[in-house]
């Protein structure tokens, strides 16, 4: 309250300004014009500040929830499961909280109930008969990161690619050249399960890719990595929060776009022959490391400007890395994102729309979509 009658208080200076000027006294109004807009742009910073930590909660709200499931599941499946619990403290938006929820129960349902083995197994295998579950929340890259990690058998990289043959999801030519890392990203095709049988916990078709999904829907990623008999870590990384986004203004093809800043490792230019063709990829080293680039114009049916060097951002979205062309980079920008809605919510190479100052409508890019 204290804030919004600051405002109100500046506000009132407006009115002052427009009387000096239709009486043309204009000499002094610059100044004062310059005093009365840093006055509200200090006003709306703590104005924001204040409003987004009334939004934040911490992730102790969803995480409470977890130990009596854990309990129950391990009891039913005849397991011993000890749960420990991480960076409760850690703050995260409302609406992210509410959302989150759902698809964590179904990671910790699949770690209880494929991940870590029954006691006798265990024992056989060397291991403590009682099986570990960590569940985990950190700051990390701007953002919040959530492990649920297991001291299971881990994933079966052979079984995923056979299952992925059979149900027509992969030729058996790709499963033999497909890496083991890139194995484990096949558990979240929609419809594969490597379950025996059906239960009530899991192996019902529906599963990792509707909580790929809903994490997408958060603005997140999501990351798969697993031992063979040591376990499995799957990784969320969220924003915290889904309405105030800082990013990078750029220019692709004439037009104007918002990159995320959390998404960005790094901003180059690079002269035009470093940049290589190699079997239909466009290939760029930045700092001694290889990166396939993509034109954003050219991805968005544009014509991108040529020129004899290039802009280009690293991009990372969840496991991939990836370089991205544009014409040029403008300014950081802190921004409002309004979700997009009457069917434009199909372009999946945007999450979103910000209004700029000048009232113009500038589109927030997606960097999980842009390298597709």
């Amino acid at each position: 309250m204290r804030i919004v009658g600051e405002l109100l208080v500046a506000r009132g200076a407006f009115p002052l300004l427009v009387q000096k000027l239709n009486d043309g006294d204009g000499a002094g109004v610059v100044k004062e014009l310059k005093e009365a807009g840093s006055n509200i742009s200090r006003i709306a910073d703590e104005l924001q500040t204040n409003v987004m930590s009334i939004r934040m909660l911490p992730v102790k709200t969803v995480f409470q929830r977890f130990p009596r499931l854990v309990r129950d599941l391990a009891r039913s499946l005849g397991k011993e499961v000890r749960l420990v619990i991480e960076g409760e403290g850690i703050e995260l938006d409302k609406t992210i909280l509410e959302q989150i929820g759902d698809p964590l129960v179904h990671v910790i349902r699949n770690s209880v109930d494929h991940g870590l083995e029954l006691p006798e197994e265990r024992r056989a295998k060397g291991k403590d008969p009682s099986g570990l579950l960590t569940l985990t929340a950190r700051h990390e890259a701007g953002g919040v990161t959530i492990e649920v990690a297991d001291d299971g058998k881990g994933l079966d990289a052979g079984a995923l690619k056979r299952k992925a043959v059979e149900k027509g999801l992969l030729t058996a030519e790709a499963s033999g050249g497909m890496s083991e890392e890139a194995a484990f990203q096949l558990v979240f095709l929609p419809g594969l399960s490597t379950a025996a049988k059906v239960t009530d916990v899991s192996g019902r078709g529906v599963g990792m890719d509707v909580v790929r999904s809903n994490v997408r829907n958060l603005h997140g990623t999501i990351e798969i990595q697993s031992k063979a008999g040591r376990g499995t870590t799957l990784r969320i990384k969220l924003p915290t929060s889904l309405m105030i986004s800082k990013g990078i203004l750029l220019e692709a093809g004439g037009q104007q776009y918002i990159l995320p800043l959390s998404n960005i490792r790094d901003m180059v230019k690079l002269p035009t022959e470093e940049v290589h063709s190699y079997r239909g990829l466009t290939l760029a080293q930045v700092r001694g490391t290889i990166y396939s680039v993509f034109s954003l114009g050219e991805m968005l049916g544009l014509v991108p400007v040529q020129s004899s060097e290039l802009s280009l951002a690293i991009v990372e979205a969840g496991s991939v890395r990836y370089g991205l062309v544009v014409d040029r980079f403008l300014t950081e920008v802190e921004v409002l994102v309004k979700p997009l809605t009457g069917g434009l919510e199909q372009c999946k190479e945007f999450q979103g729309a910000a209004i700029m100052g000048d009232g113009r409508v500038v589109l927030v890019l997606n960097a999980l979509e842009c390298h597709s």
